[in-house]
């Protein structure tokens, strides 16, 4: 094989970030590329950064930096969200490339433009690739992408100028790309986004998460019943009322797992943070509802500790 018609793939960061490597693993395929063993065997290498805390920035650029340096021979391309978030840090890296647009640089690649030599940092986010988006995930667990941003722009978090504002992806695209994910033998798919509570907004009609999941619940029952089960990804406090409760139990195929990125319980510490719209008694209030429709479950949540202005 060609060396320069090899690649391979590092991650860093989410379940997110996983899925557009998978995007950009497929578009390399789709071009006749074969995906090396090793960096050290690689024609192309890239690096899908994170940005989620400072250590994560720096760690992605200096992955991105010890591939250029060891393997001299091979291309070597930053992208993702460290890029966009801190182009600083990817500037004057020699002969590395930084390209803030994962989505768009497997887009490019599936299309046979290639990888470009240089990219502008300030410009527009991805748009969601057109289908047929993935159809295979490295993990048993495969990860279905149905939303990417964010709008709610909490006052401690880098991810809207990471992955800019909410686009959320029409609900015939999420049934069609579970189905392939399906039908090449996944048992659980984990649904999953950046801020799932803003799916929809931007669609035509408006529907919100739970309706996208009422038909995901649906279309798998009808094509794969009994086979697949659903697993729901991080969900906003403010997603947690009534249709919440009302689409847990009227769908049978999801996995009885919550995770609430509930980040406080104290009400000055959530104003401190722009995150005003739920409180401690509206997720005590769910979880006790929440009891009578999974009498056993598990439940997760993310707490953020030390806020400043934050007192013991």
């Amino acid at each position: 094989m060609d060396r320069a018609r090899t690649f391979f793939l590092h991650t860093l960061g989410c379940k997110v970030n996983a899925y557009d490597t998978q995007t950009l693993r497929e578009a390399f395929f789709a071009q006749g590329y074969a995906e090396a063993a090793s960096a050290a065997e690689a024609g192309i290498i890239v690096v899908n950064t994170c940005a989620v805390t400072a250590r994560a920035a720096s760690e992605s650029r200096a992955l991105a930096a010890g591939s250029r340096r060891n393997h001299p021979r091979a291309l070597v391309v930053a992208a993702g969200c460290a890029v966009r978030a801190v182009p600083d840090l990817f500037s004057g890296g020699g002969d590395l490339i930084a390209v803030p647009g994962i989505l768009d640089l497997a887009a490019r690649i599936a299309s046979g433009t290639g990888i470009p030599t240089s990219d502008t940092p300030g410009r527009p986010p991805d748009p969601f690739p057109a289908d047929p988006g993935i159809s295979d995930f490295p993990r048993a667990r495969a990860v279905l992408k149905v939303q990417d941003g964010c709008s709610q722009c909490c006052s401690y978090c880098i991810v809207p100028r990471a992955r800019g504002p909410s686009r959320s992806r029409p609900v015939d695209a999420v049934l069609g790309e579970a189905r392939r994910l399906a039908d090449s033998g996944f048992r659980e798919i984990v649904v999953s986004g950046i801020n799932l509570g803003h799916y929809g907004r931007d669609l035509p009609g408006r529907p919100d998460f739970w309706d996208m999941v009422s038909a995901l619940d649906r279309a798998l029952a009808m094509f794969h019943p009994g086979r697949v089960r659903l697993r729901l990804s991080s969900l906003d406090p403010g997603m947690l009322g009534a249709k919440a409760l009302d689409t847990l139990a009227g769908c049978p195929n999801i996995c009885p797992h919550l995770h609430v990125s509930l980040q406080s319980a104290d009400p000055g510490v959530l104003a401190a943070m722009g995150r005003t719209h739920y409180s401690a008694r509206d997720i005590a209030d769910f979880v006790a509802a929440l009891g009578r429709v999974w009498p056993l479950s598990a439940l997760g949540a993310d707490l953020l500790t030390g806020f400043p202005g934050e007192s013991e």
